[in-house]
């Protein structure tokens, strides 16, 4: 028997516990390193295809060759090792022997488990398919999602899959430190090879010192659960009241059809209908997010500390690998961190305390005077909320992050107010201001952009939002455009921020119209009465008046965008000879963007009788050109903005958390890290990385897209850099 027909020897019922166990697996994963959905039908029927062939391997292995596989088996595999370690070892120890295994390619493991996949579902009401429509995608995607029937089963599958591939939880002791050599995090990732430094990226990188010092220094600050939100947590579980972020609502009752066979009556039944089955699919994710925390919540709410093991992705950004109660995650999630660390309270920690607490009551737009001056006016509020969190939680639905407010409100009551502590341990952030417009501002030293975006100091926080939307309104008035104006003017700020935000990293003209049009059904949801929602070709008018506006409000930026994607399409061309663009960012970080292009096969399974027919990557052609044309740029800002928080925490000896373009330490540190995060901005901009990159894509130095007029030294006084 040959090494492929190995797969008939395989029990029906081993081929059911694989099939049923890895769909569940890549059910419960949610998303993946690129962001894409763990139980996207082509994916898990790959997933189960692999998996069998792992067991068909093993068994040809044994089959073929006992007493090598045996010797193997007893001297590697370990009761830590994982079914992916094993497959690893075994390939390598075995091809040394000379047993080499014809690997399965993708779609053969897809047909495999479509079949399989198609008999479970034959036989149990486990799982069903659906289809469901992507923003931008021109054809709807096919997912496996749990069937209501196995709903009250969820705990028990929990426990048992929790047996079969431990989860990723925060540890009770330090991490062990990463290095360039060994892997770190968990104290067996060193064995189990699970996590590695730097996700989703081939090869092995040789990080710069900054780098690991800044990733082992964040791992080692410990945190605690607070008592506050916690408490209010378990009561909010216990009445099913849901508040911001925390969510246990029901799904809505479906709209009747009317009794009539009038088309418009029935086109608006659709239209409501359609908008109903969205927000119960998005309350559905939610209220799975909300019992996740709450689990986790339950499980380290007693420890007196403990730990999160981070990672980079492949541009350098910081990430948990912990995916529950993440303190990069909803509001509710972050409010419950507190570090173990405590810091006195001075009188620089007072003044940001009060800044922080305005911050969660939507304050931010205001100066950092003046939010010191709207916490002290209400301290009747904060007091109340602070004393009885519970019994005041309509007044905390009123505010932008209730569940942050509630932490800031008890501390400010506490260390300000009451003066009952005189140590502080809550995170205290402030955020960049659209920080990927700043980093392009600083690159091309334009003075225009970096005004609005407090690269350069100004008496009151600049709002580039404000400003884009303003001339957006200006422009369709110009161009006959009246009500589209109006509808920008009623909606205010939210029409622009998306867009504005995303630009600087690709998004694209469907994205833009989608984001738009979010903003436009959020303002029409708060208003009475009815009104006149834009078509699709207005929504694409606004879109393009809005990028008009960008050219001329943020010139600087939007110049430097498209000469880096004019030049990424000429370093595929036969003289530059380009394979996948590398270069280095301002930390030491070796960025890898290795895009390359899918080939691409249809595949058809079968489920439940219907006929699905999937589009699968089986191998590659070369560089994906068009995404390294439309990603290095929006890649190469977010390594700048990785690259300075590496610079800045590197060895920062108190507590610190980091959210991407977000700091977050104790008031008492908040003061020191916003000059240090300053400095080193100005630092890595004076080191001009605009020219590394263009040595990196052969091409000149863009000289005549750098307007000169921004002294990069006047960032160290611009008190709204972070804010």
């Amino acid at each position: 028997m040959g090494r492929q027909d190995v797969l008939l020897e395989i029990e029906e019922e081993v081929l059911a516990a694989i099939a049923a166990k890895k769909t569940l697996d890549q059910i419960g994963k949610g998303k993946d390193d690129k962001g894409r959905y763990n139980n996207l039908y082509v994916v898990v029927c790959t997933s189960i295809g692999a998996a069998v062939e792992a067991e068909a391997r093993f068994r040809w292995y044994q089959r073929t060759a006992p007493d090598e596989f045996n010797r193997v088996k007893r001297f590697h595999f370990l009761p830590t090792t994982g079914t992916i370690q094993k497959q690893k070892i075994a390939s390598v120890l075995m091809g040394r022997k000379g047993f080499l295994w014809d690997s399965w390619s993708s779609s053969k493991k897809h047909q495999v488990g479509g079949f399989l996949l198609d008999c479970i579902a034959q036989v149990a009401p486990w799982f069903v398919s659906k289809k469901q429509n992507t923003r931008g995608k021109r054809n709807a995607i096919h997912v496996i999602d749990i069937h209501p029937s196995m709903t009250e089963m969820r705990s028990l599958v929990m426990e048992l899959a929790e047996l079969q591939a431990p989860l990723a939880w925060p540890m009770l002791t330090e991490p062990a430190d990463w290095s360039n050599d060994q892997r770190g995090g968990y104290l067996t990732n060193e064995h189990r090879s699970i996590h590695r430094m730097v996700r989703g990226q081939r090869g092995a990188l040789t990080l710069g010192n900054h780098c690991i010092d800044m990733l082992n220094t964040l791992q080692r600050v410990s945190y605690r659960i607070n008592p506050t939100t916690a408490l209010l947590m378990f009561h909010c579980e216990q009445q099913e009241i849901s508040l911001g972020s925390f969510n246990l609502r029901a799904n809505e009752l479906p709209i009747p059809r009317p009794e009539t066979e009038d088309k418009d009556i029935l086109k608006t039944w659709r239209r409501e209908r359609a908008a109903q089955e969205n927000r119960n699919a998005a309350l559905k994710g939610k209220r799975y997010r909300t019992l996740e925390v709450m689990m986790m919540l339950k499980k380290f709410k007693d420890e007196e500390r403990f730990f999160i093991p981070w990672s980079y992705d492949w541009r350098g950004r910081v990430y948990p690998i912990p995916s529950f109660m993440s303190p990069q995650g909803t509001d509710a999630e972050k409010s419950l961190y507190l570090f173990s660390e405590e810091r006195p309270v001075t009188e620089d920690a007072k003044r940001w305390l009060a800044i922080h607490v305005a911050n969660c009551a939507g304050m931010d737009k205001m100066t950092l005077d003046d939010r010191v001056k709207w916490s002290y006016e209400n301290v009747a509020l904060i007091s109340r909320i602070a004393q009885d969190p519970i019994g005041n939680i309509h007044e905390l639905e009123g505010f932008d992050s209730p569940w942050c407010g509630a932490a800031a409100f008890v501390e400010f009551f506490e260390c300000v107010i009451s003066s009952t502590k005189a140590t502080t341990s809550l995170p205290v952030s402030t955020d960049a201001t659209c920080s990927g417009l700043q980093h392009l501002a600083a690159a091309s030293l334009c003075q225009s952009t970096s005004a609005l975006v407090n690269v350069s100091p100004t008496p009151t926080p600049a709002d580039a939002y404000m400003a884009v939307l303003n001339r957006t309104i200006e422009i369709l008035r110009e161009r006959g455009h009246d009500d589209l104006a109006d509808w920008g003017e009623r909606c205010g700020r939210p029409l622009s921020k998306r867009v504005v935000m995303t630009v600087v990293y690709a998004a694209e003209e469907t994205s833009n119209k989608g984001y738009i049009k979010d903003a436009l059904l959020e303002y029409e949801a708060s208003q009475p009465g009815e009104s006149r929602f834009p078509k699709q070709g207005e929504l694409q008018i606004m879109v393009r008046a809005m990028l008009a506006a960008m050219r001329e409000v943020v010139p600087g930026p939007i110049a430097i965008m498209e000469w880096i994607k004019a030049e990424a399409r000429l370093f595929f061309r036969e003289e530059r000879g380009g394979e996948e663009i590398n270069w280095v960012s301002p930390s030491g970080f070796p960025v890898r963007q290795d895009k390359r292009k899918p080939n691409i096969r249809r595949v058809k399974t079968q489920l439940l009788g219907d006929v699905i027919q999937t589009s699968i990557a089986d191998g590659y052609q070369g560089p994906a050109i068009s995404k390294h044309i439309s990603g290095t740029a929006p890649n190469w800002i977010h390594s700048a903005d990785a690259a300075l928080l590496h610079n800045s925490f590197a060895g920062f000896d108190q507590p610190f958390c980091l959210i991407h373009d977000s700091i977050l330490t104790t008031a008492t540190d908040m003061g020191y890290m916003s000059k240090v995060i300053r400095d080193e901005f100005v630092k890595i901009y004076k080191d001009r990385p605009l020219e590394q990159l263009a040595k990196t894509l052969g091409a000149e130095t863009p000289h005549h897209l750098i307007k000169g007029d921004l002294d990069l030294d006047s960032c160290r006084a611009s008190i709204y850099f972070f804010c």
